[in-house]
């Protein structure tokens, strides 16, 4: 072998790589890297010290009881209250119940309902935009009411159960 020497360079080199990837990343991975598994351990008491904010799907049941029965009754009875109230801490504080702040905008139901060719075909979908002319209020309808879902719909129960134009309470 005429040329071993050039072989034994490249192998000097990949050993010395090798050996500077190591030693860099015992200096660089922290102590409890994989204590637990392939993360890092000191970061379970990080999380466990962050408060908070989002209650459990029933929690909001136990004081609004006929909302939640209505909900479950309806076509939201999988989405959790928080999704569209917001989380629960918001509501529930350490001073006692606050106003629960709600969302009541067109952006907020096309961001289920919009119809998008990834979603599955049993899901209630809709073209936005010809729903709007279909029940007559038109494009210029978002600028002026962004609440425009809520005239015929039900958040809670959301079935077109209402004439166009007919104000819902927020049940």
């Amino acid at each position: 072998m005429k040329h071993h020497r050039h072989l034994v360079r490249a192998g000097a080199a990949l050993i010395g790589a090798a050996l500077l990837f190591f030693v860099v990343r015992a200096l660089v991975m922290p102590k409890s890297f994989g204590r637990f598994g392939h993360f890092r351990g000191d970061n379970i008491a990080e999380q466990a010290a962050i408060p908070a904010v989002h209650g459990a799907p029933e929690a909001c049941a136990e004081c609004h009881m006929e909302v939640a029965e209505t909900k479950v009754a309806g076509k939201h009875a999988s989405v959790p209250c928080q999704d569209c109230h917001g989380p629960l801490a918001l509501h529930i504080t350490e001073a006692g119940k606050e106003q629960m702040p709600m969302h009541r905008s067109f952006t907020l139901c096309a961001r289920c309902h919009q119809q998008l060719a990834a979603r599955p075909a049993a899901f209630p979908q809709i073209d936005l935009m010809e729903h709007l002319d279909v029940v007559g209020a038109g494009h210029d309808a978002l600028t002026t009411n962004e609440a425009i879902c809520f005239d015929c719909h039900r958040p809670h129960s959301p079935s077109p159960a209402l004439a166009p134009g007919t104000k819902t309470k927020s049940r």
